[in-house]
C-alpha cells in the first residue's frame, strides 16, 4: 500500500459508475496540464520540429501585421505557442479526449480517428501525455485522483450508514 493513497490501494473494487465519474473528472485535469506544456512525468514536453513550429507560429497572424487573428473555430482552444509544446493548434485533439470504457476495476480514456493518430504521432515525438502504468500520471495528478475517490466514498458510506438500524434487547 502506498503511504499517499489514503488506503484505497486495498479495495480492488469500486462501484463502476463511481469509475466512469472519475475518468470523467480526470480529462479536464488532463488536458489542463497539457495546455501548460507538461507530459506524464510534469516535465515540459520535448521541442517541436524547427519546421512545424515556424508553421505554428505563424498561423492565425495576419500576414500584413503580424498580429493575432482571432480563430474562425468559435469555441474551441488555439495556440500559436511553440514552447513549451502545448499540442494545440485547433484544439481539435483535446476537445476529443474522451472516457472510453470503465468498469469495477479501471478506466480509459483516449482518442479517436484522426485525433488519436495525432496523439499517437505527438507520443512518438516523445511528447507523451500519459502512459498506461503506476507511474504514468504526475504526483499532483494522482493525488487530486486519490482525495476525489477518498470523498466520494465517504459520502457512499455516509449514505449507507442512514439505513442502518440498531436494536439493543429483544
Amino acid at each position: 500500500m502506498s503511504k499517499n493513497d489514503g488506503g484505497w490501494s486495498k479495495i480492488k473494487v469500486f462501484p463502476k459508475q463511481m469509475m466512469g465519474k472519475l475518468a470523467s473528472v480526470h480529462i479536464p485535469f488532463l488536458k489542463k496540464r497539457v495546455q501548460r506544456g507538461l507530459d506524464y512525468r510534469g516535465k515540459t514536453f520535448k521541442k517541436y520540429d524547427p519546421n512545424y513550429a515556424e508553421y505554428k507560429a505563424s498561423r492565425f497572424k495576419s500576414k500584413k501585421t503580424g498580429k493575432r487573428i482571432p480563430s474562425m473555430a468559435h469555441k474551441k482552444i488555439s495556440s500559436t505557442r511553440i514552447h513549451p509544446p502545448d499540442l494545440t493548434v485547433t484544439g481539435d485533439m483535446l476537445m476529443n479526449l474522451t472516457r472510453k470504457r470503465y468498469d469495477t476495476k479501471m478506466y480509459q480514456i483516449g482518442f479517436t480517428g484522426e485525433e488519436a493518430d495525432k496523439a499517437e504521432y505527438n507520443e512518438k515525438n516523445g511528447r507523451i501525455m500519459y502512459k498506461d502504468d503506476p507511474g504514468g500520471i504526475p504526483k499532483r495528478e494522482r493525488k487530486f485522483l486519490i482525495n476525489y475517490l477518498n470523498r466520494q466514498m465517504k459520502k457512499q458510506f455516509k449514505m449507507k450508514l442512514r439505513n442502518v438500524n440498531i436494536t439493543i434487547g429483544k
